[in-house]
């Protein structure tokens, strides 16, 4: 029978564990639930959410042509057709109202909380050194999990539900791994691999699992040493999941542009980056103070004293750790499961201009939590009082964080003004975007002032010059707005949007040839692309040919059937060409769309 773990005499009956147990896990769940309250106040964001979740047809429906889509297509630099799968759930549920994604992000960082909660106590139970402490060590490290602001990101950005999906079933393998290693079967072995597979479907951040359960192996479980041919065989299932996972990753990433060469950032940067990520990530886990959503990349500061005092700090570790590996083994596999998890995301294989997030904490925090809570009971079992008090203020203090960094998340200015607050300089990216969030609430000169603040003579950014463009353009300064287009398309000729915004302007300009060989240009570039062929079926409604009109619109709302002003233009289209039975139909079905408040005016 299990051991009691309030260290009283003898043991307890299972039943009575069970519900010990589910008390400590409603009170997580309770915890971290009014931790992310503000999150229902939130809006989606214009950071990836747009291209997940807002202008992102192929998860508006969970048809063949969609599954297909989600399995086949490697949208936004990613193969993750779960996450794809699962917002299509909540698209089909609510549409693009932010509620559901938010909702389902927090309840999938509840259930992960309650599985580092089992996985803690599993652990601790696990070879020959079971701790009677075992259930409030557990919970101290879900508790640190649930309510941590560092985990703020994952769980309030809609479109890092892949994290948390990723999260769900890697900890759920990683419970069935410590399960089947305590009393192997083929049930237990094919449920772990299939969580780990799952995992992978969400976010190829799992492919550390593998490495993961050779460590454990080691240590605490001691299987490896016992059988290492039969430890390392059983392991090859999972190893060749990844390795396709690790190639698909890779491929899509830097096929999307994402992916930055040895020739941009060296190797030796590289490294450098990594070991500070690793003493950045702790210390932001001791004081999480400063969050924000992007930390910038800055190349040049990479071989500053302080990254090389950080792969100083790093390597002293390592092997101060590794030299007493036998004498405290558990400080080692809390070291190297914190370094292996985290070995995706330190930018070895750089991805993006960020040089930190929070978002790649998620899993790996789950061994420094653990450590943590251990020392913590450890130290201060014998003062029980004394414990519960600090665990109260504790849980208090990181709640509040959480509360009011949840809301730095409410909107698009919010977020990247949050970002501004602690890096206001060089951060090109950041005023483009903080741009674009002014531009779309109408602010217009402030829009401005940050496009204008993000070209710099020495890096072609050809988004800080779209941005102008579309502002000329909105104030009908038509000469400066076609001009800021031609020096995007010098520095980026591929891209469809320009294509098909410089043609609108031309076609207000009333240089029409230009405005359609533009505008078709953008199609020639992307098919698919719906704005491209509703300005087609403007230029064509501008001539009076309402019949190609009509077939530009309704190929528009045939890429994106929600989109409001597509069905605006094809209902006047059917109604111009004597189709009344159509337009009547359409507006059926604008009548029923559920933001059909939106169109009433015709």
């Amino acid at each position: 029978m299990p051991e009691n773990p309030n260290n009283a005499k003898g043991p307890i009956k299972s039943q009575g564990l069970l519900s010990y147990r589910a008390i400590y896990l409603w009170l997580l769940v309770l915890a971290t639930l009014l931790a992310y309250l503000p999150l229902f106040n939130n809006q989606l964001v214009g950071w990836d959410d747009a291209s997940y979740i807002q202008f992102n047809p192929p998860i508006r429906g969970l048809g063949l042509t969609n599954l297909k889509w989600m399995f086949t297509n490697f949208h936004a630099g990613y193969w993750i057709p779960l996450t794809w799968f699962s917002l299509a759930l909540d698209f089909s549920i609510a549409r693009l109202e932010p509620w559901i994604y938010h909702l389902d992000n927090l309840l999938l960082h509840c259930a992960n909380t309650a599985l580092v909660f089992i996985i803690g106590f599993k652990f601790l139970n696990v070879g020959p050194n079971k701790d009677q402490r075992a259930v409030p060590i557990a919970f101290g490290a879900a508790l640190l999990f649930g309510l941590h602001p560092l985990h703020v990101e994952s769980v309030a950005w809609a479109a890092e539900r892949k994290d948390l999906l990723c999260g769900l079933f890697f900890l759920a393998s990683l419970s069935v791994y410590l399960d089947y290693a305590a009393r192997p079967s083929l049930k237990k072995y094919i449920a772990c691999l299939g969580c780990m597979v799952l995992a992978l479907l969400a976010k190829p951040m799992a492919v550390s699992l593998p490495v993961i359960f050779l460590l454990l192996d080691s240590w605490p479980l001691g299987r490896l040493k016992a059988d290492p041919k039969k430890i390392l065989l059983e392991k090859v299932p999972f190893i060749l999941a990844v390795a396709a996972t690790s190639g698909i990753a890779v491929l899509t990433q830097f096929g999307s542009g994402a992916g930055w060469s040895i020739s941009v950032f060296p190797f030796s940067s590289r490294l450098m980056n990594a070991a500070h990520s690793l003493v950045f990530y702790l210390a932001k886990m001791l004081c999480p103070l400063h969050l924000t959503a992007f930390y910038p990349l800055f190349p040049e500061d990479l071989h500053s004293p302080q990254f090389f005092l950080s792969v100083l700090g790093v390597l002293a570790l390592s092997g101060v750790l590794f030299i007493y590996r036998q004498k405290v083994p558990y400080l080692l596999t809390a070291w190297l499961f914190y370094v292996i998890t985290l070995l995706p995301a330190l930018g070895l294989v750089q991805v993006g201009n960020q040089a930190a997030a929070d978002r790649f904490t998620y899993l790996p925090s789950l061994a420094p939590f653990l450590l943590f809570s251990a020392v913590m009971v450890s130290l201060l079992s014998a003062r029980r009082r004394l414990l519960i008090a600090l665990s109260v203020l504790l849980a208090s203090a990181l709640g509040w964080a959480t509360f009011n960094q949840v809301s730095t998340w409410k909107d698009t200015i919010t977020l990247w003004e949050n970002v501004l607050r602690y890096y206001p300089h060089n951060n090109l990216i950041v005023y483009q975007n903080l741009g674009r969030a002014y531009e779309d609430a109408g602010r217009l000169e402030e829009a401005l002032a940050q496009y204008n603040s993000a070209i710099v003579p020495s890096y072609d950014f050809p988004l800080a010059h779209w941005g102008k463009a579309r502002i000329f353009s909105a104030q009908g300064r038509l000469e400066d707005s076609i001009q800021e287009f031609k020096t995007a398309l010098a520095m980026n000729p591929s891209f469809p949007p320009l294509h098909s915004d410089l043609g609108m302007d031309y076609e207000k300009k009333g240089s029409r040839k230009e405005a359609l060989a533009e505008v078709q240009e953008a199609i020639r570039l992307d098919a698919n692309y719906p704005e491209a062929y509703k300005n087609l079926g403007l230029i064509y409604k501008g001539r009076g040919n309402w019949k190609k009109a009509q077939d530009a619109f309704q190929k528009a709302h045939d890429l994106d059937p929600d989109d409001v002003p597509y069905l605006r233009a094809l209902l006047e289209a059917y109604q111009k060409n004597g189709r009344p039975e159509k337009a009547l139909a359409l507006y059926r079905d604008i009548s029923d769309h559920p933001r059909s408040f939106l169109t009433l005016n015709f």
